[in-house]
């Protein structure tokens, strides 16, 4: 009896380290064009950035991050994670995926202090491997994604459209470990190597 009662348990550990085991991550590295305006002074620019969105297919929580500049003024800056929204739509001959978040804040409308986040992302689907080696996992994903990000924080407004591709070296290589086969801790590898190329964090 004790050793059948010790049987749920030993499945329950036994299947929670298997999901552990299975998690994956998806990288996709492009650039976007992005449009910086002032508020009350109405101030403009627009500046290309390196592109990261790093996201989990089966949890649905992702990560942007945004790398810019030359020289001594390069900066690497990371959005933060949240969680999408997605849908599929059966197109023909290929089916559409879409993935959308947005981040209100406190709800306040005043241009001053409101504060949101807007994202989406849509592209066809394809047999993508994710992880490598004989018998490497292979996921039936977009392997590029058109993309769309509204910031508003405190009185700046960026508006930025890109598009971003499936980064095979990326996602093989941080799906091969425990530390990094996640959104977090991919998130965190790809910022370290920009580290090491010069770029300082934004904050």
């Amino acid at each position: 009896m004790k050793t059948m009662r010790s049987l749920p348990i030993v499945l329950l550990i036994f299947l929670l380290a298997t999901a552990t085991a299975q998690a994956r991550v998806v990288v996709y590295k492009g650039t976007a064009k992005v449009t910086e305006s002032g508020i009350p002074t109405h101030t403009t620019g627009t500046f290309s950035r390196i592109f990261f969105l790093v996201i989990n297919f089966d949890t649905l929580q992702g990560n942007m991050i945004f790398a810019q500049g030359s020289g001594q003024n390069k900066t690497i800056f990371d959005n933060g994670s949240r969680n999408y929204g997605i849908v599929e739509i059966p197109t023909v001959p290929t089916p559409t995926i879409y993935l959308t978040a947005v981040d209100p804040n406190n709800g306040t409308t005043d241009p001053h202090h409101f504060t949101h986040i807007y994202s989406h992302f849509h592209g066809k689907k394809a047999q993508l491997t994710l992880e490598s080696g004989p018998g490497g996992f292979v996921g039936n994903l977009p392997k590029s994604l058109s993309a769309f990000v509204s910031t508003t924080i405190g009185n700046l407004v960026f508006a930025g459209a890109g598009t971003v591709s499936f980064d095979v070296k990326r996602t093989q290589q941080y799906n091969a470990t425990g530390q990094t086969n996640n959104v977090n801790g991919a998130s965190l590898a790809i910022r370290g190597e920009y580290f090491q190329l010069g770029y300082a964090d934004k904050t």
